[in-house]
């Protein structure tokens, strides 16, 4: 066994869950609307309309995406990733939303379609073990509020959103992480975050790729 590392990060390419990073807080803000991104054929949408009912619930996809071209060097399109987790029950369309991303089927779509192994976590993930998976050079994927964007926010709740952990510091006793959903040049490719203010975010939920 290798010996413990007191720094680690992982390198992994970066994708936002819209397909053009640099509009991903004009979209938050709602100054436009997600159709309006010129990039949405990208996605694998049929339809700028399509994009905008997707775009907003694929935090998972992108963190997938991110997985899929570290491993395989491959670029994997996220509305056709999220479409092919629905046949697996890990979306469900609910009138105008939709729910998910829901962990057990969707471990069964990486193990059946990628031969990726996966095993979830509901309760109890520390960041200890986020540490040591990291340290094996796994991908850890964790649920935490989309308010981790701005670190110095205090959130109403934990989860609800998913990011990549890249990445530690023990001496500085951050993590690093890529957010789907950052605003850009600020909160998306490999954030730094002390762990007491990770905490405040994190559900202790996630899933391991390895």
């Amino acid at each position: 066994m290798k010996g413990w590392m007191t720094k680690v990060i992982n390198k992994i390419p970066y994708f936002s869950q819209w397909e053009s990073p640099k509009l991903v807080g004009k979209i938050i803000e709602r100054k436009i609307l997600a159709r309006d991104d010129q990039k949405w054929k990208n996605s694998g949408a049929k339809s700028p309309e399509e994009y905008e009912y997707w775009s907003w619930n694929i935090c998972g996809m992108a963190c997938l995406k991110m997985i899929l071209a570290s491993k395989f060097s491959k670029n994997y399109k996220m509305i056709e990733l999220a479409k092919k987790c629905e046949e697996y029950g890990a979306y469900v369309q609910n009138g105008d939303k939709i729910d998910g991303l829901f962990y057990n089927p969707f471990k069964k779509l990486l193990e059946k379609e990628f031969r990726i192994k996966a095993k979830v976590f509901r309760i109890f993930l520390t960041i200890g073990r986020i540490k040591r998976e990291l340290q094996n050079s796994n991908y850890l994927i964790a649920s935490v509020s989309a308010s981790i964007r701005k670190p110095d926010h205090t959130p109403e709740h934990k989860g609800g959103h998913l990011v990549l952990i890249t990445g530690f510091d023990d001496h500085k006793k951050t993590l690093f992480f890529h957010n789907p959903s950052g605003f850009f040049g600020k909160s998306q490719e490999n954030c730094e975050i002390s762990e007491k203010d990770f905490k405040k975010f994190f559900a202790s939920r996630g899933i391991l790729i390895y």
